[in-house]
């Protein structure tokens, strides 16, 4: 039995059975009753994403008929079947061929053909050519509608949301039955290459009703991991599985689950029999997807205590119908707001499963993590992992025809900053008060702007190539331009003045001795680092895997370590291009004509050392080390053996606490930093005393020359080093001043 009573499904080869839940005292019982098959429910779900119904009041008659009215169907000739052909992503019923739909994002086929019957512009067979069948569809169409109905009241009552809103967004359930048809297909085809009776997937709508025949080959992927395990027919049940609309509406507490059809479990005699080149039985099943209503606006729900929404609203029909285009490969007009924004959900989620079925490397924590569901994961493996955080070892190494994106560390759970801010205040309601404007911030600018133009107006007649002068600049002009870059990252979240555009123009005055115009532009692309931590496409501090490529070696590495500043002056341009305004117009202008000015009195030798100190300054530098220090994943001396609280993520963002940080603002507290951007830099010392508990356990660097040290010479260190998640975050625009101490 299982935690809440459970019947348990044994399954040869697995540590996770399935629940069995009758769903006859939710039907037929009192209000005790109702509330504990809610309670297995929601248990089943938010564990597995899955569960076996019985009892659920249709009989085995009805099933039988089911099959056997799917049977007629799909026994018609190809050429009457094609009259009812679907071709209108926006309709998604009618019929479809073997092969015309692909979930894969690789392009593996899938071997079956099906028809999806609606309530509304029904392609249905008339009545000469299947007699009674569209009545007959209707009919247990309407059948399954209201168990679908029963399933989402179930669900009301226990997912920790108000009854009433839930039931509201879902007040009209839209069907879609599919009777689907494996025909008989050799057993190499499926066994070779990337050919599935289905490919791996997970259903798109709320939930899915599922009968099976007893043939078998369904198979789950628990934990998106890519370990799949039997679901093994059982008479007289219906398997429901979450879908990823659910998923996205109770906040993550339901897990859509991954799952696929393939060739079905055979005993050696039954696979003898078949033989290597034989054909392998038919399977029949009917789906029932359960979507909402066109017009839904999909919203998370969020739970008091949850750290805000995980998912981007979405429109319902628009997701759904761009799924469909996708999935068989039809036209869709790209022309309301919402339709956009649900493709570009849409290609999300297929970047997440081109991810997650090309194996890549990822945090082995995230078996836990995967889907903020995984509390009742009670396997000694999973505590081990959550425990002591590791990086995944080369067991989880991408194949060897994996794409190079694949080698990065890839997550699928949110970035740990807001998770840890979220307990900290909860913990530390003082911590509060650390934020705002630190008024010692523009003294210091003032100070190193007026040291380096000192010293251009000293060297203005040294020769550049000399020692004197590259000394200069390495020593004194490269360490001051690092403490302006740092200065200008600082007056990038609004901490020398409470004034928004007294900011932006410290930062253009901190830009002057840097040499070129950066300082207008930065601001956009690291708010967005902020806001979208290891976003692939967002965060612009993560190298791509073009870099990565080329780099792959400790010539490539130390090529990076030294010319780094150019590499992040670059890389931003081709990500994403910001909008140019009027800020970026005037720090351009003030550049040049700073520039102009000390050509025109100091000489070029003054510019060039303004222009050299800025190179040095991202380059082999002690102080350039911050570059790599705050989110290169270094394994060995990082993760291994860290010891961190169950309910804190783990980390991607790492600190350094050595005597650098007085030239550097501090930067070396990077987890303080990203858990709490509005706290200045001379306070962040404060905060991290005030959550001691909190940081102590986070493995950090004790020497920034020994980073660029370890990053070029070690072999298990390298380009490939950072934590990247497929979906999440957003892009921060150029003058909205309310996302920038959120």
């Amino acid at each position: 039995m299982g935690s809440l009573g459970i019947e348990e499904l044994p399954q040869t080869g697995t540590e996770f059975p399935f629940p069995i839940v009758s769903f006859e005292p939710f039907l037929s019982g009192g209000e005790a009753g109702r509330q504990t098959v809610a309670a297995k429910l929601y248990d089943a779900f938010h564990n597995f994403g899955w569960v076996y119904l019985k009892d659920f009041g249709i009989s085995e008659a009805e099933i039988e008929q089911m099959f056997a009215r799917s049977a007629q169907f799909h026994g018609q000739p190809l050429e009457q079947k094609l009259k009812y052909k679907l071709n209108d992503p926006s309709v998604s019923q009618g019929y479809t061929a073997d092969g015309a739909e692909s979930s894969d994002p690789h392009g593996g086929r899938s071997h079956k053909e099906c028809y999806e019957h609606r309530r509304v512009n029904k392609l249905a067979p008339a009545a000469g050519d299947l007699d009674d069948w569209t009545a007959w569809a209707d009919d247990f169409y309407n059948k399954l509608i209201i168990l679908a109905g029963h399933v989402r009241d179930a669900l009301a009552m226990v997912l920790g949301l108000e009854p009433e809103a839930f039931q509201a967004q879902l007040k009209q359930l839209d069907g879609q039955l599919r009777l689907l048809n494996y025909m008989g297909v050799p057993r190499k085809v499926l066994e070779e290459g990337r050919n599935f009776r289905i490919n791996p997937h997970c259903d798109y709508g709320l939930f899915t009703l599922l009968f099976q025949d007893q043939i078998g080959g369904l198979e789950v992927d628990r934990f998106h991991d890519g370990k799949f395990v039997a679901a093994t027919p059982i008479p007289g049940t219906c398997v429901i599985n979450v879908a990823d609309l659910l998923q996205r509406l109770s906040n993550d507490r339901l897990r859509s689950t991954r799952h696929r059809v393939v060739a079905p479990q055979m005993t050696k005699e039954m696979s003898d029999a078949i033989g290597p080149d034989g054909v392998l039985p038919a399977r029949k099943s009917t789906a029932f997807f359960v979507h909402p209503a066109r017009d839904t606006l999909i919203t998370p729900m969020v739970e008091e205590g949850e750290n805000g929404p995980h998912y981007d609203p979405v429109a319902a029909g628009c997701w759904r119908d761009a799924i469909t285009a996708k999935n068989y490969r039809l036209p869709i007009p790209m022309a309301t707001p919402e339709q956009v924004q649900a493709a570009k959900c849409v290609e999300m989620r297929y970047m997440m499963a081109a991810n997650i079925e090309k194996k890549p490397r990822i945090l082995s924590c995230d078996l836990h993590l995967l889907s903020h569901c995984r509390n009742h994961a009670t396997t000694t493996a999973t505590e081990a992992v959550v425990a002591t955080p590791r990086i995944s070892t080369a067991a989880n190494d991408p194949p060897a025809k994996a794409l190079p994106e694949d080698k990065f560390f890839w997550t699928y759970t949110e970035e740990p900053h807001r998770t840890r801010r979220q307990a900290i205040i909860k913990s530390h309601r003082d911590v509060l008060q650390l934020c705002g404007p630190e008024p010692l911030t523009k003294y210091v600018v003032l100070a190193v702007v007026a040291l380096q133009i000192s010293c251009a107006v000293l060297l203005k007649d040294t020769p550049i190539v000399s020692w004197p002068f590259f000394l200069t600049a390495y020593i004194v002009g490269a360490t001051a331009n690092q403490n302006l870059f740092l200065a200008i990252h600082e007056i990038s979240h609004n901490l020398a003045f409470r004034t928004p555009i007294y900011n932006r123009l410290l930062a253009i005055f901190a830009n002057l001795p840097i040499g070129i115009p950066y300082s207008a532009g930065f601001r956009q692309y690291h708010l967005t680092h902020h806001k979208s931590l290891g976003v692939d496409g967002l965060d612009t501090d993560l190298p791509t895997a073009f870099e990565a490529v080329f780099l792959d070696s400790v010539a490539g590495k130390a090529f990076f370590a030294t010319f780094q500043l150019l590499f992040y002056a670059i890389r931003p341009m081709f990500i994403f291009k910001i909008p140019f305004g009027p800020i970026h117009f005037l720090n351009i202008a003030v550049q040049v004509v700073f520039d102009a000015i000390v050509i025109r009195y100091l000489g070029g030798h003054a510019l060039s050392y303004f222009i050299l100190s800025s190179f040095l300054a991202g380059s082999l530098h002690p102080c350039a080390a911050h570059f790599i220090s705050e989110h290169y994943v270094f394994e060995r001396s990082q993760v291994k053996g860290a010891k961190m609280p169950r309910d804190v993520p783990i980390p991607e963002t790492f600190s350094y606490y050595g005597p650098l940080n007085v030239l550097t603002y501090n930067v070396g507290y990077h987890n303080e930093h990203h858990d709490f951007p509005a706290v200045p830099w001379t306070r962040l010392p404060r905060l991290y005393e005030i959550a001691k508990e909190f940081y102590e356990p986070l493995p950090y660097h004790k020497s920034w020359p020994y980073v660029i040290w370890q990053f070029i010479l070690d072999k298990e260190v390298g380009m490939w080093c950072r934590v990247k998640r497929a979906e999440g975050g957003r892009l921060v625009g150029a003058w909205k001043e309310s996302e920038v101490q959120s």
